[in-house]
């Protein structure tokens, strides 16, 4: 399911964080600096097993922190680096559901590309019911349209594309923020 790199896997992480496995030999405070990240910390904080590889990768996964909004520019940008970086992704929330309420496990986008006029339905998932949060549609030509709106009981936040003759080709992404959270789904209109 993960894959280096991978903004389309449809499932919450933390604003204002990146994790990533640097190399073998990479200096966390050289790498920061080279990018432009913020403050980093291990991941993992429990040592590495004494009889384990010298580079067991407990040493080498960090999360540093990002300006809010640029986690996937991040990721993007620091993916295009595999001399510094193994691995590179979102600060991923785990999911979990509670027994008396229906949860979906992952965001959802139907259909996930169709021609000009198509309607899309988007489901935005994993954040605690209640929740306060932003939907910005940012579409091929245009400036960013911008929702407000709260998480529901399945805690998971609707959006949805009428669709028109007019809609321009293109990707689009909708993101879903509350105060600490955020969710990504994409669209294509061919």
């Amino acid at each position: 399911m993960y894959q280096n790199g991978n903004l389309d896997l449809n499932v919450p992480y933390r604003l204002g964080l990146v994790r990533f496995n640097l190399w073998p030999c990479r200096d966390i405070e050289v790498v920061r600096t080279k990018y432009g990240l913020g403050p980093a910390a291990r991941v993992i904080s429990e040592p590495p097993d004494p009889n384990s590889d010298p580079d067991d990768i407990r040493s080498r996964y960090y999360a540093a922190s990002v300006p809010v909004g640029q986690e996937a520019a991040f990721v993007t940008r620091l993916v295009g680096h595999p001399e510094d970086f193994q691995y590179v992704e979102f600060a991923f929330i785990p999911t979990g559901g509670v027994p008396e309420v229906p949860f979906v496990y992952s965001s959802t986008v139907e259909p996930k590309e169709g021609p000009a006029g198509t309607s899309f339905k988007l489901r935005i998932c994993c954040l605690p019911e209640g929740t306060s949060v932003t939907k910005t549609f940012a579409v091929p030509s245009g400036p960013p349209i911008v929702i407000r709106d709260t998480a529901r009981a399945d805690r998971t936040v609707p959006a949805g594309w009428g669709g028109s003759a007019d809609d321009v080709r293109g990707v689009y992404t909708v993101t879903v923020t509350s105060d600490e959270i955020g969710s990504i789904v994409r669209f294509r209109i061919t």
